[in-house]
Formats: C-alpha cells, sequence, structure tokens
C-alpha cells in the first residue's frame, strides 16, 4: 500500500480497537493489539478525537467511541440496516430455542460478529460483539461463502492451505448450498456448537449469516 491508503488503514485499525474493546482502552493497549509504535497511535487518536470518532476519558486518558459515529450510523436507511431488522428475530429465536443467537456480517477478510441475543440461563454461551471469524472454520463464514457468487469465493478460498482441507471444505459449502443452512462443532470454540443460516438483501445477495450457538457433549 502506498502511504495514503497505509496511513487510513492504520487509522481504522485504531478505531476498530478503540469500537470493539470490551471497556476504554488506552494508547499502549492499541499499539500493543496493533503492533505499532505508541507515538504513531496517539497521532492517530489526537485526529480522531478533534474530528468526533473517539472520547477520552480525562481521569484515566483512556478511549471510547465518540458521538460522530453515534450520528453517522443514525444516517443509516432503515431498510438497510441489517442490525435493526434482525433484532426482533433474534430475540424471538433465542426464546424459541433457548439458545444464543449470533448476527455477523460479510467482511473481505472474514465474517464480523455484529450483534448478539444471549439466552437467559446460567451459563451463557456467546461470542464477542466485533469479533471476525474466518470463512474456512465457522459455521457463519462456510454458510456465507456458499452462498456468495463462486468467482467471489473462490477468491476468499484461495488463502486456504492443504489440498485435504480445501476438498473437505468445498463438500461441507456444496452441503451448505443444498440444505440451505450448516453446522460447526467446535471449530472456532471446544466445546461450542454452530448452526448457520445465510441472510440475503433485497437484490438476493448474501450479506450475512444468523447462528444457534450453543453447548454440545
Amino acid at each position: 500500500m502506498d502511504f495514503g491508503v497505509r496511513s487510513t488503514a492504520v487509522a481504522l485499525d485504531i478505531l476498530e480497537t478503540v469500537a470493539f474493546a470490551p471497556k476504554e482502552i488506552g494508547v499502549s493497549a492499541i499499539a500493543t493489539e496493533l503492533g505499532l509504535a505508541k507515538s504513531a497511535v496517539f497521532r492517530h487518536l489526537q485526529t480522531l478525537l478533534d474530528r468526533g470518532y473517539v472520547r477520552r476519558n480525562s481521569a484515566t486518558s483512556r478511549y471510547r467511541l465518540g458521538v460522530k459515529l453515534q450520528l453517522l450510523a443514525q444516517l443509516t436507511a432503515d431498510e438497510d440496516n441489517l442490525l435493526a431488522a434482525a433484532e426482533g428475530p433474534m430475540s424471538d429465536l433465542r426464546d424459541e430455542v433457548g439458545e444464543t443467537i449470533v448476527l455477523s456480517a460479510l467482511e473481505r477478510s472474514g465474517v464480523r460478529v455484529v450483534a448478539t441475543s444471549i439466552r437467559n440461563s446460567m451459563l451463557e454461551i456467546g461470542v464477542r460483539v466485533g469479533s471476525l471469524l474466518p470463512f474456512a472454520s465457522s459455521a457463519q463464514g462456510k454458510t456465507i461463502l456458499a452462498h456468495l457468487p463462486r468467482e467471489m469465493a473462490d477468491q476468499l478460498l484461495d488463502s486456504v492451505q492443504g489440498e485435504k482441507i480445501l476438498r473437505k471444505l468445498n463438500r461441507e459449502l456444496s452441503r451448505a448450498r443444498r440444505q440451505g443452512w450448516l453446522e460447526s462443532a467446535g471449530e472456532v470454540m471446544p466445546g461450542v456448537n454452530a448452526i448457520a443460516a445465510p441472510i440475503f438483501d433485497a437484490s438476493d445477495s448474501c450479506i450475512g449469516a444468523i447462528a444457534v450457538v450453543g453447548l454440545f457433549a
């Protein structure tokens, strides 16, 4: 990447790290997670702070998301808002099956967990919002891969190593296309099973997946 593109990518990496952190996060923690110099992280944060994309807690010198991102999110049209459309169905499905429901959206590098609806029980099973799940080893990822245009799916499969693994994956993708859903046992998290189905937009393009997640023996 040229300097301008790399600078933009670093700024977005920093913003996403702040967004997906479970609590306020400091410069050192961001630098460690991204493998960047603290001085570079600090400079990017000052720009994001000036533009309202992050806020700084003066008592702790740590950062969290700013009001600008909330304003931008409100500009998303309701008919294009996956989160708004899925909220009710996720709650209904959680109550019906008694398990955690996970909503994931398509990205170029994987499928991003964008929302969860956690079951009410003594033991909660969930995936942290913001987690990036792999295409080739998660029920959500494989379900989405199976319903992408073949050329796009093949490009994403280029990174899969091993002919035997690739053959197995292609069999799973064929099954997902045939039956409309796919299960995965212990691939993302030991002892946890997921059953995922694809989500399509108004133009019939696969944009994400919804999964039922729970323990298995």
